[in-house]
């Protein structure tokens, strides 16, 4: 959807169903930001449309980013060694 080097971007993302159609189409915004001698990163996520089969997913999304940045600082300080 958008980009803004090095500050911020934004993009959509969906859920999809066992049948293939679309069950929640959400909205991801990063924001970086400089301060106290590193990189900050903000993450929010808006859910724009959503069945109610989705609702499970939906509820793990939090727990998800976690993993995956968990994931991601491992693979950084592993880089910086």
């Amino acid at each position: 959807e958008s980009f803004t080097p090095p500050t911020s971007f934004a993009f959509r993302g969906v859920v999809p169903g066992v049948d293939g159609t679309t069950m929640a189409l959400l909205r991801h915004a990063i924001d970086l930001e400089w301060r106290d001698e590193r990189t900050w990163m903000t993450v929010r996520s808006r859910v724009l449309e959503a069945t109610d089969e989705a609702r499970p997913s939906l509820a793990g999304m939090g727990q998800g980013w976690n993993e995956s940045f968990d994931r991601l600082a491992a693979q950084l300080d592993g880089a910086a060694e």
